[in-house]
């Protein structure tokens, strides 16, 4: 496997990671636990910035 496709891989797991945490936090908010949803959007929040710097190392 290639840096492209190790990139890739890597990118694709953090892509995942940031969903799942989409979801949960959109499932706080449904459930009406807005203090733990803010938290977890804060988290959302990191996984975004480190998937954008993966995506910014692509050549």
């Amino acid at each position: 496997m290639n840096a492209f496709s190790q990139m890739l891989e890597k990118v694709d797991r953090r892509l995942k990671i940031l969903t799942e945490q989409a979801k949960t936090t959109r499932s706080l908010i449904d459930i009406g636990r807005l203090d733990t949803a803010q938290e977890y959007a804060a988290h959302l929040a990191d996984t975004a910035e480190r998937l954008t710097l993966l995506t910014r190392a692509l050549p």
